[in-house]
C-alpha cells in the first residue's frame, strides 16, 4: 500500500490549491489501484514520463466521474504561427472553465536525495527550463484558444523515484518545505511523496510529484479574424 503525505502547497489562489490537492491525491490512488489490479509493484522501474502522466489524468477523471467538469488530452501537437516551430505538449487540461497546460517530466536514475534536495531556490532554478518549455507551449497556443476558457494556468509535473527513509523524507518535507511555503518565490510550487512501505526503518521505494505553476491572463483576447 503506499501512503502519501499532504501536498505541500505555497501560497496561491484557492482554485488552484483545491486543485493540485486533489489531482497529487488521484495520481496516489490511481497508482495503488493499478499496482493491486495489475499484482504489479514495478511500475516505478518501467515507467517514463507518460506512464505516470496517464496515471495522473487517469486519477482525476475518475475522480471526476459523472461530474464531467474535466477533460484532458496528452501528447498533441502544438504550432506556432509566428516562426513556423512546432512542438508537443503533454498535457492539456480543462478543469471547469479553467485551461491549464502542463510538462511532465519523470527522474527515475537518481534515487539517493541530494544534500540540495530541499533548497527551493535550486530547486525553481532547476524547473526553470522545464516551465520555459511548457511557457512555449502556451504562447504557441493562447490567440487561437476558444472562449469558453476564462482563466490560465501554466504548470510542471515533476515525478521522481526515490529510495530511502521513509519518515525522513516526511519529516523534512514538513520542516523544510512547510515553513517556506508562505515565502514569495518567483512562482508558486507544490511537493508530496508516497512510500511503499511507510515507516519502516530501512530505505524503501516511493515517489515524489511536484512542480511550479503561475496564473496567467483571465481573460481571453478578441477572437482572430
Amino acid at each position: 500500500m503506499l501512503v502519501h503525505i499532504p501536498t505541500i502547497i505555497a501560497t496561491c489562489e484557492s482554485f488552484f490549491a483545491e486543485f493540485i490537492s486533489d489531482a497529487v491525491d488521484s495520481f496516489f490512488s490511481e497508482l495503488n489501484l493499478y499496482i493491486r489490479h495489475n499484482e504489479d509493484d514495478m511500475i516505478l522501474d518501467y515507467a517514463n514520463e507518460q506512464t505516470l502522466c496517464s496515471l495522473f489524468v487517469n486519477g482525476i477523471i475518475r475522480n471526476d466521474s459523472k461530474k464531467h467538469t474535466i477533460t484532458a488530452v496528452q501528447e498533441y501537437g502544438s504550432y506556432s504561427k509566428i516562426d513556423s516551430r512546432h512542438g508537443r505538449t503533454d498535457l492539456f487540461m480543462k478543469v471547469g472553465d479553467t485551461g491549464i497546460w502542463i510538462e511532465a517530466k519523470y527522474d527515475k536514475y537518481h534515487e539517493t536525495l541530494d544534500k540540495n534536495h530541499w533548497n527551493i531556490e535550486s530547486w525553481l532554478q532547476w524547473d526553470d527550463k522545464i516551465f520555459g518549455q511548457v511557457m512555449d507551449y502556451y504562447n504557441m497556443e493562447i490567440d487561437q484558444v476558444n472562449p469558453s476558457y476564462k482563466e490560465f494556468y501554466v504548470m510542471t509535473l515533476v515525478f521522481k523515484k526515490i529510495r530511502e527513509h521513509a519518515d525522513l523524507v516526511k519529516d523534512s518535507a514538513n520542516t523544510e518545505l512547510k515553513i517556506n511555503s508562505t515565502k514569495d518565490y518567483v512562482r508558486p510550487w507544490y511537493y508530496s511523496v508516497g512510500f511503499f512501505e511507510y515507516g519502516n526503518k530501512d530505505k524503501v521505494t516511493g515517489v515524489e510529484i511536484y512542480g511550479t505553476f503561475k496564473k496567467m491572463k483571465n481573460s481571453m483576447p478578441n477572437p482572430i479574424s
